[in-house]
């Protein structure tokens, strides 16, 4: 990726500059015997031809020679065949690159001046020491190819390509008439296709940088679809539960402008993401507009240029461009809506909860019956349980969201380093970037207020008048111990619930003072393993010493300034263990009623 961005940078800032100064090259083994392709014996060369001639199996022939090709997108800088005997190594790779040398000072005036690009693969002989000290002697500009990527080295999957179609189906009798064919052929090739193999590179390296997207992209959906039929089978359970709270809390009335609220979520979610769609489809078929002379050929670039994927395994066909434009809008129809599912359900929940801490603000300072308490407190759990249940169903929704969403924004950051074309390219950055980071911040900041309203009926806890305070209002902010919370995570234990489930119910009873999730998780696995105890395990190895002895030793500190009783209690032991060696003591051991005056 990063061979690509660099690529497209110096291209944009460049333009075709960048393309003159480039010179490839690689290494070729040519026969004296090249079978034919498939595609060519497939060809009628007569009227009388059959339709389907047969091909038979063939192998090159062991006579060949490696001939090294240089180019650029004018034509053939230097063409070099290996004697027989030899193999390509760094010397003889430098030799060829002294003979490229005085080639482009003959062939190519001025462009040494200008800087030459010398871009070739990583194979051992190119990326020696001696290689690249005398590149740099040269002062030419390596340009860096990633490994194992013949697709990206014009020289391999456009130059030779054509060569051995030419020499397919040929037999040469000597090297030396296999030489002279390949020298004219390379040399009466018109310059539009060199010039063709060297532009292939911009839509190669696109293509790269790009692949990656659309493979997120489509990922993505699939994944969410999965998701939502998995939320199909628990919705009409949320459903009713849901249906139960609201009408349980009727008397509280529907949520004033929720209806509205919805109506302008999704108003802006879904047209702006039609603008978005649309403005990236708009330079494709512009474009397909200019270079195209009839309607057919406008549809035919368009698709191939927007699936260009697709159509790069498989040829073109009309059906299945359009099966593609349909899964294109459907995919981008669910990574929108599954942002607005979000907000919406994020909405919803945040409404009820506000409902309830109105009511409880109208009632604040007021003197009020148990009874009202048990009630509020009652639905709050109850809107809990919900919100639980909510979270439980679509969590990997959300994540799955959040990670596309991630995804793109940075992928947008790195294309923002690439300069922008015309003002239809910056119009259509500019929109997507803000609407990719509005989407983003609508369901970050709609779920975050379910958890802020939720933690507002403490304020109206804490404000409770002490001639209505009650257990009622005492329950719903305690602070579990951590003997309470351990006893908790035995029973959820025995009910077969996992550690994050334990700690999951930990963090909604108690909030901050819930037990850390390794803590959990440790006392989980002991539980399992068949611990009873709830207590912490006495430290094995440590001496356990009475709290009325850690009384009288401080008593002792405090009135002896001298250290004299250290000499009292090597005689009258307050323990049956030296302070010091912790070795047994022989003498009689301190008791309470013994006289302390010898101090």
């Amino acid at each position: 990726m990063a061979s690509a961005l660099t690529f497209l940078m110096r291209y944009h800032t460049d333009g075709d500059a960048f393309l003159d100064q480039i010179v490839t090259g690689d290494e070729t083994w040519v026969s004296h015997n090249t079978p034919e392709t498939k595609r060519q014996s497939r060809q009628r060369h007569h009227p009388s031809s059959p339709k389907k001639p047969r091909k038979f199996k063939q192998t090159l022939s062991t006579q060949k020679v490696m001939a090294t090709v240089f180019w650029d997108r004018k034509g053939v800088l230097s063409l070099d065949f290996m004697p027989k005997g030899t193999t390509i190594n760094a010397n003889r790779y430098c030799e060829t690159l002294r003979k490229l040398r005085r080639a482009i000072q003959n062939k190519r005036r001025g462009m040494l001046s200008r800087g030459a690009v010398l871009l070739h693969d990583n194979a051992r002989p190119h990326t020696a020491a001696s290689t690249r000290e005398l590149l740099d002697q040269f002062c030419w500009e390596i340009f860096d190819h990633p490994p194992y990527s013949p697709d990206l080295a014009p020289s391999d999957f456009h130059l030779f390509t054509k060569l051995k179609d030419f020499l397919g189906g040929t037999r040469f009798g000597s090297d030396e008439e296999l030489k002279k064919t390949v020298n004219t052929w390379l040399n009466e090739l018109v310059a539009e296709e060199y010039n063709t193999g060297i532009l292939k590179l911009v839509n190669r390296y696109d293509k790269c940088l790009n692949v990656g997207d659309k493979a997120v992209f489509y990922g993505t959906s699939a994944m969410m679809y999965y998701q939502f039929l998995q939320l199909a089978r628990q919705w009409p359970e949320l459903a009713t539960q849901w249906e139960a709270l609201e009408h349980s809390q009727k008397h509280y009335g529907y949520p004033c402008k929720l209806k509205h609220k919805i109506k302008v979520i999704t108003s802006l979610v879904l047209v702006g993401a039609l603008v978005e769609h649309c403005l990236s489809h708009h330079n494709i078929l512009r474009w397909a507009a200019l270079c195209s002379s009839s309607i057919r050929g406008l549809f035919r670039r368009y698709f191939t240029n927007v699936h260009k994927q697709m159509f790069a395994v498989v040829h073109y066909n009309i059906p299945l461009a359009a099966v593609n434009s349909i899964l294109n809008i459907i995919a981008t129809f669910t990574w929108n809506f599954t942002d607005l599912f979000i907000m919406l359900i994020s909405m919803a929940l945040a409404e009820r909860f506000r409902l309830l801490n109105q009511h409880l603000d109208s009632t604040r300072g007021k003197v009020l019956p148990e009874s009202y308490w048990h009630r509020r407190r009652e639905e709050y759990n109850s809107l809990s349980t919900l919100t639980k249940k909510v979270d439980f169903c679509v969590s990997k929704i959300v994540l799955v969201s959040f990670t596309s969403n991630l995804y793109f924004i940075c992928r947008q950051l790195l294309s923002s380093i690439t300069p922008l074309g015309n003002i239809y390219e910056r119009t259509y950055f500019y929109w997507s970037f803000g609407f990719v980071l509005f989407r983003t911040l609508m369901v970050s900041l709609t779920a975050s207020r379910i958890f802020e309203e939720s933690q507002h009926p403490r304020e109206a806890l804490f404000a409770v008048p002490s001639e209505s305070y009650s257990k009622e209002c005492e329950r719903p902010k305690t602070t579990f111990t951590k003997l309470e919370q351990r006893s908790w995570i035995k029973i959820e234990v025995t009910r077969g619930r996992s550690a994050q489930e334990c700690f999951q119910g930990l963090r909604e009873a108690c909030a901050d003072a819930a037990l850390p999730y390794r803590t959990v998780a440790q006392w989980v696995k002991v539980f399992r393993e068949g611990r009873d105890a709830v207590q912490d395990n006495l430290h094995t190895g440590r001496l356990c010493v009475e709290n009325n002895t850690v009384q009288f030793l401080a008593s002792l500190l405090d009135a002896d300034s001298n250290g004299r009783f250290w000499n009292i209690h090597r005689t009258h032991p307050i323990c049956d263990y030296d302070l010091f060696t912790k070795e047994p003591l022989q003498g009689t051991r301190y008791r309470p009623d013994m006289n302390l005056s010898v101090l």
